[in-house]
């Protein structure tokens, strides 16, 4: 299941591990989940307050995430249905964080965490999971101190931060799916990007990170005061 929704169809996500894993699957897949973060713990800004290092407006709070997630709209034609697209605050439901299995070190700062679901109810699902900090380093901070030794491979993104791809394990009861994802920062935002298939399915070899990239934009031109309208399609 992808997080915060029911269940979707048949897929690999249905009962994703916490922590630290590495499962070895017939399909050789491995997977990383974010490590704690340490630093002082810092109550999140007003909305709209200036990032350390930039004139720009911080992703921050759940109405700065929510115009940031993606709708049916700007995801690819074949994987467009919605599960969800929704954000929570976290000083009103801080429970959500543990929730989206982020690490209770940086649940105790986040101000937000959302969830962008898609599936196409046959054979390939993806959600998109961002959670928000009060500021660009305590963001930093948490994103450095996530476990690197299972990463597949790494790209600069479209603002320059690096985003970093991994493999899915795929859950004992659903070896026949397989998967991919993502992890990213960009400005206040940390993110991962999980995208399941069943064999035999046709996905863009670009898929992925096209998708990536689309969210990493959307954050961007928010960040620069803008609407984000930056789309997969």
């Amino acid at each position: 299941m992808i997080k915060g929704e029911s269940t979707l169809v048949g897929g690999p996500l249905t009962s994703r591990l916490p922590g630290f894993v590495r499962v070895v699957l017939a399909s050789a897949l491995c997977c990383i989940t974010a490590a704690g973060c340490g630093g002082t713990s810092t109550a999140p800004t007003d909305k709209g307050a200036a990032s350390p290092s930039s004139s720009r407006l911080p992703v921050v709070v759940a109405t700065d995430l929510q115009p940031v997630l993606p709708t049916g709209l700007n995801m690819p034609a074949d994987l467009s249905m919605e599960r969800t697209v929704h954000t929570w605050d976290l000083t009103m439901d801080p429970s959500q964080c543990q929730d989206e299995e982020w690490p209770d070190g940086w649940c105790a700062r986040a101000g937000a965490v959302g969830l962008s679901a898609f599936t196409n109810l046959a054979d390939q699902e993806l959600g998109i999971h961002p959670v928000t900090f009060p500021d660009e380093q305590s963001a930093a901070q948490a994103f450095e101190t996530r476990d690197k030794s299972d990463d597949m491979g790494h790209y600069p993104g479209p603002a320059g931060e690096p985003v970093y791809t991994l493999d899915l394990v795929a859950p004992s009861d659903n070896l026949l799916w397989t998967g991919g994802g993502t992890t990213f920062r960009q400005g206040t935002v940390v993110g991962r990007i999980e995208y399941s298939w069943k064999p035999g399915t046709h996905v863009p070899p670009d898929r992925l990170l096209a998708v990536t990239r689309m969210v990493i934009q959307r954050i961007d031109e928010k960040e620069k005061g803008l609407n984000p309208t930056a789309s997969a399609r």
